[in-house]
């Protein structure tokens, strides 16, 4: 009775295994196209996927950031919709000039987005405006 139970599970597993996707490149799923359980033709696309080229995030900044936001300037990202992604790291690559609304567009690369995380969800930004190097602190008196 024992090894007949080891077959089916081994058998079970099998069928798991075969079902499982994997991509023939790296990147990140953008959107999913169809969703499990679903029946589909062989060929039909199943997820769409961003290559392997960084990812980019557009962030406005108001207008009182205007002139102190620099490219290259390091910035801290979270996920609203999900805070247990924690906090990934971004870089400003991109700095577009003001709008009508006074807003400035960042274009930010996201250096090591966390698993779960989708292209079109919303981000919180900390971006550094001001980094001193070589600077010596001297007490106020």
């Amino acid at each position: 009775m024992v090894a007949l139970r080891k077959v089916e599970l081994a058998s079970a597993e099998l069928d798991v295994e075969r079902c499982r996707l994997k991509s023939p490149i790296t990147g990140v799923v953008a959107e999913q196209l169809a969703q499990p359980g679903n029946r589909v033709s062989p060929g039909a696309a199943l997820v769409q996927i961003l290559g392997n080229k960084p990812l980019e995030a557009s962030l406005f900044a108001d207008a009182t950031s205007i002139g102190q936001v620099v490219l290259h300037a390091k910035v801290i990202l979270s996920v609203e919709q999900h805070p247990d992604l924690g906090q990934f790291q971004g870089e400003i690559n991109g700095i577009v000039p003001a709008t009508q609304s006074g807003n400035q567009l960042l274009r930010v690369d996201l250096l090591d987005p966390p698993l779960g995380w989708i292209a079109g969800m919303s981000l919180s930004a900390q971006v550094e405006i001001a980094s001193l190097e070589n600077a010596t602190l001297l007490p106020r008196d």
